[in-house]
């Protein structure tokens, strides 16, 4: 081919690989590998010990420890968007963020969400005020128990026939309790014992003697992100369970 006519090809080549939306010198696949290398993980700010922010705004906890441990094995860049609970699962529905820090699976959010393999054993605890103890839901009878706004708790609180007000933080559930405007409340048991000890009200309230149930975190991505949820799930696989206990010893330790 003569010179003029194959720079004429190229120029051509190069216009086509741009317009695709492909570096020049790069090719596709490639390309797609290099965008799949960083992952943008949403996380709720007010879910001691498991994501928050520390008082110079920076992530924190043993979930943001997990996902950051998750990246090294996976070989990919973990980005934090941090928001509330309700926002941080908005984030994943809108695609501002790719995947959800951790949360139960169940049937609400499987409309939206396609789930990874389970990474972490939780449980679901009912609090009340010492002043007034509650042992069962059933105890609750024709009072108001409360829950973080779209969380597992709040659909377990009404699977059981219990009437629910939905509150934004923990902090909002503890106010609400001390205040009267609920008899009890449903939250995850490590990340409620871990406020009430850092906020300085443990003595004020019980946490009843069996958990509501036990579960086990799964990432989210939206139903469309198949991709995402394939590179999830084989990072997960490379994490070792040791490696994860000993981030849960370190952080419950601090």
């Amino acid at each position: 081919m003569h010179g003029r006519a194959f720079a004429a090809l190229c120029a051509v080549l190069a216009l086509v690989w741009v317009a695709a939306g492909v570096p020049w010198g790069v090719s596709p696949a490639a390309a797609g590998d290099a965008q799949a290398k960083a992952v943008t993980v949403a996380c709720d700010a007010h879910f001691a010990p498991y994501t928050m922010l520390d008082q110079a705004g920076r992530p924190e906890g043993l979930l943001v420890d997990f996902w950051k441990l998750w990246g090294e094995h996976a070989g990919v860049e973990v980005r934090f968007a941090f928001s509330d609970w309700a926002g941080s699962i908005q984030a994943v529905r809108d695609g501002s963020a790719d995947v959800h820090s951790g949360l139960f699976a169940n049937p609400q959010r499987a409309a939206w969400f396609a789930f990874s393999r389970p990474f972490y054993r939780s449980t679901m605890a009912l609090f009340s005020p010492a002043s007034a103890p509650v042992q069962t839901v059933q105890d609750i009878g024709e009072g108001m128990a409360g829950a973080i706004v779209g969380s597992d708790g709040a659909a377990s609180l009404r699977a059981a026939g219990v009437a629910v007000r939905v509150y934004a933080t923990p902090g909002g559930l503890v106010n609400g309790a001390l205040a009267g405007e609920i008899a009890a409340f449903a939250d995850e048991r490590l990340g409620m014992l871990d406020y009430l000890a850092q906020a300085g009200l443990r003595d004020q309230f019980v946490m009843a003697g069996q958990p509501l149930y036990a579960k086990e975190f799964v990432a989210a991505v939206r139903k469309d992100r198949r991709d995402v949820l394939a590179l999830v799930n084989e990072g997960l696989a490379l994490v070792p369970e040791r490696e994860v206990r000993a981030l849960e010893r370190s952080r419950l330790d601090r």
